[in-house]
C-alpha cells in the first residue's frame, strides 16, 4: 500500500469511528464497515488500523465480532499524530522530482514564504 493511501484511509477511519461513537469494544467498528464507508478493501483498513493501534490511537479486536474503537477523545488526536502513526507521506511539503522541480520549488517560496 502506498504511503499516499495510508494517511487518508487513517484519517477517514478515525473520523468515522468518532462519528459512530466507537469508544469501546461494545461499539467497535468492523473493518468491512469502515472499508465500505471509504470505499476500499477491508484488508487495506486492517493494515491501517494495525498502525493506528500500534501508535496507541485506537484498539482493535480480531475475528468475526471484532473491530476498532478510539482510545482517546477525537478532539485530542492531531493530524500530525495520524501522519506519524501511518509512516505517511514522506514527500509532503517537498517539491515533486523531475525537471519541473526547480520551478515548483520557486513557486512554493514565492507563494508561501518561510519566516
Amino acid at each position: 500500500m502506498s504511503d499516499s493511501q495510508r494517511f487518508p484511509v487513517a484519517a477517514h477511519a478515525l473520523a468515522y469511528m468518532a462519528h459512530k461513537g466507537a469508544f469501546g469494544p461494545a461499539q467497535a467498528a468492523p473493518s468491512a464497515l469502515l472499508a465500505s464507508s471509504i470505499p476500499t478493501n477491508p484488508v487495506v483498513v486492517r493494515r491501517v488500523t494495525a498502525l493506528l493501534a500500534k501508535a496507541g490511537l485506537i484498539a482493535t479486536r480480531p475475528g468475526a465480532t471484532g473491530g476498532s474503537w478510539l482510545l482517546r477523545q477525537p478532539e485530542s488526536i492531531t493530524l500530525d499524530e495520524v501522519l506519524k502513526a501511518v509512516n505517511g507521506c514522506a514527500h509532503l511539503g517537498s517539491p515533486p522530482p523531475g525537471p519541473r522541480a526547480a520551478r515548483s520549488a520557486s513557486i512554493f517560496r514565492v507563494r508561501w514564504p518561510r519566516p
